[in-house]
């Protein structure tokens, strides 16, 4: 995938598991990234300036995100809901780290502009989402 290396971590540093795709390039990607004009901090993550969030990337994709789309009182009810199961569930099956490094992560998600979206089976899921679109029932894009 052309650019791949250009996708970092969450919090801004290259991903310990990132490997160059057969036939591509190889060599260190933040070598690679500042040679391009990404700097980087003392403790290796790329400076905020220079990372995406969702608005951002729908902009690029010439897409518009709702910034005030009001959920009806049901859905939101239900959003409410499922978010509870899905804590509760974590907290059920998961180590006290496990639980608060996947709901800061989530929270972070929200805080850039990104949605949560949550399954309805009995097994909960979260998937966080980028919405297009001002009216209830916009699509949505899973960009992880």
């Amino acid at each position: 995938m052309h650019g791949a290396y250009r996708v970092l971590t969450a919090d801004g540093r290259v991903s310990a598991g990132f490997r160059w795709p057969d036939g591509q390039e190889s060599g260190d990607v933040r070598t690679r990234l500042e040679a391009e004009g990404v700097p980087f901090d003392e403790a290796g993550r790329a400076r905020r300036s220079h990372r995406l969030t969702t608005a951002d990337l729908a902009a690029l994709l010439g897409k518009d995100i709702a910034e005030d789309v009001e959920p009806s009182p049901q859905a939101d009810d239900e959003q409410q809901s499922a978010a509870g199961r899905f804590e509760k569930q974590l907290r059920d099956n998961q180590t006290k780290e496990t639980v608060d490094g996947v709901l800061n992560v989530l929270r972070f998600w929200e805080r850039q502009g990104g949605h949560l979206a949550y399954g309805r089976a009995s097994e909960t899921s979260c998937f966080p989402t980028a919405r297009f679109g001002s009216t209830p029932g916009s699509r949505a894009l899973w960009p992880l």
